[in-house]
């Protein structure tokens, strides 16, 4: 049973939240226009609109999202349906459970380093590409 307290604190936080939103589409509604969604940044970010951001950031998910599914698929048909050497699954299950274990910021700070460092693909599609890959997989 919720207690008057817990309603009372429910719905100002609501009120709150509903407040801040109804806020930021007044102040920030005549910022918003089509050229926002389609145009090149412009005068180093501070004018123009964020069209490069977003097709890079569709290229990178639906990039990693096919590459994941292409590599995690048939190894988890092949994990729980074939007859795999017990050495085998405790090495397969000691992997997910260190990369379910893992933070995501850690990941992405893996992939930077060593995608971009130590593989030499710098600040790149392919960069991210294989850190969103490995963070999906």
């Amino acid at each position: 049973m919720i207690k008057l307290p817990g309603i009372i604190a429910t719905l100002f936080i609501t009120a709150l939240v509903a407040w801040m939103g109804c806020d930021l589409l007044y102040r920030g509604a005549s910022g918003l226009h089509a050229g926002y969604l389609f145009e090149a940044p412009q005068d180093l970010g501070r004018a123009g609109g964020i069209a490069p951001m977003l097709a890079s950031t569709g290229i990178i998910v639906g990039l990693a999202t096919l590459l994941a599914a292409l590599v995690s698929l048939p190894l988890a048909v092949a994990y729980t349906e074939l007859e795999t050497p017990t050495g085998l699954r405790k090495i397969v299950r000691l992997a997910l459970d260190i990369g379910v274990g893992v933070p995501r910021i850690v990941w992405g700070l893996f992939g930077g380093a060593f995608f971009g460092g130590c593989c030499g693909f710098g600040f790149s599609l392919l960069s991210g590409v294989l850190t969103l890959a490995c963070l999906l997989a």
